[in-house]
């Protein structure tokens, strides 16, 4: 593991949701409290390659689904607990669409079958 969070919006007697990311770049969603692993994020390797570990994981404030996740390619993603689904996460390949352009960034988006906004990816 490189980092962790808890949300603390969430937590309760029998329910914590821990965000792990680990150095080969997969980030896990579980409840230690039941030992329960709830969803991994780019278990595929799909969202980076697998050669970029993840640097940072944070849940947005005020947020009970959404967090923030940093790589040390230099790339930041925003995850949604409820619309990224493990079919569309895991997916081949993820086609990401440009939605802004600055001086130096870029702002992409994937969305699901569903047209959903689910991972927003800064680079």
């Amino acid at each position: 593991p490189t980092c962790h969070d808890v949300n603390l919006l969430t937590r309760s007697k029998e329910s914590v949701q821990l965000l792990v990311g680990t150095t080969d770049g997969q980030i896990h969603l579980l409840n230690p409290l039941k030992w329960e692993f709830i969803r991994i994020y780019n278990e595929n390797y799909v969202i980076e390659n697998g050669e970029s570990s993840v640097t940072c994981v944070k849940w947005i404030p005020g947020s009970e689904t959404q967090f923030v996740a940093s790589y040390s390619s230099g790339n930041m993603y925003i995850f949604n607990t409820t619309s990224c689904t493990k079919a569309s996460i895991n997916e081949p390949t993820l086609t990401f669409t440009l939605a802004k352009q600055g001086d130096s960034f870029n702002i992409l988006v994937f969305r699901g079958k569903n047209r959903s906004r689910e991972i927003v990816k800064w680079e």
